[in-house]
């Protein structure tokens, strides 16, 4: 029997996980974008280097998940994860695009809100309204200030965000 390496033992757990959290995983670059709503790509090579698993939600770039050992921990992989944030190449859909296609306008203030939100992610894997009374949020002015530029748009970006990233 031939030992795996701890982020082989990983990847099929994660596999796993999203195929029972209804994803479609696929490899890279045989990928077929329209056969599920969720499509996990395996070893996809962004601008920054490859990532485990890019996925898509409705044919949109949503999120960026790395396997790693079972006892890492997350601030371990923080620089590795805040280098994804800029890596996804530009001719991929992204969730702020999807929003925009559906009729969703964003002004200056909204997009560096929601560049705020994206950078929190990187390192929380979360983000919920709590997160907002933390740096930087509090100090462009928290939850207020967020519903105040956002709306209820923040609403359903914080639940689009948080359903792809909680698998």
């Amino acid at each position: 029997m031939v030992k795996q390496k701890p982020e082989e033992k990983a990847r099929q757990h994660i596999d796993k996980l999203l195929e029972g959290a209804g994803w479609t995983i696929q490899d890279y670059p045989e990928f077929n974008l329209g056969t599920s709503l969720g499509v996990a790509v395996c070893e996809f090579p962004l601008d920054s280097g490859f990532t485990d698993y890019l996925l898509f939600l409705e044919r949109s770039a949503g999120g960026v998940l790395e396997a790693k050992p079972e006892g890492t921990t997350l601030s371990g992989v923080s620089e590795q994860t805040a280098k994804y944030l800029t890596g996804i190449p530009g001719g991929l859909p992204k969730v702020q695009e999807q929003q925009e296609r559906a009729g969703v306008k964003f002004t200056q203030a909204q997009t560096e809100w929601l560049v705020m939100i994206k950078d929190h992610i990187a390192t929380s894997l979360t983000i919920g309204n709590e997160d907002f009374e933390l740096s930087p949020f509090y100090e462009k002015g928290g939850v207020v200030k967020a519903y105040q530029f956002l709306g209820n748009v923040l609403n359903n970006i914080l639940e689009e965000l948080n359903e792809v990233l909680a698998v």
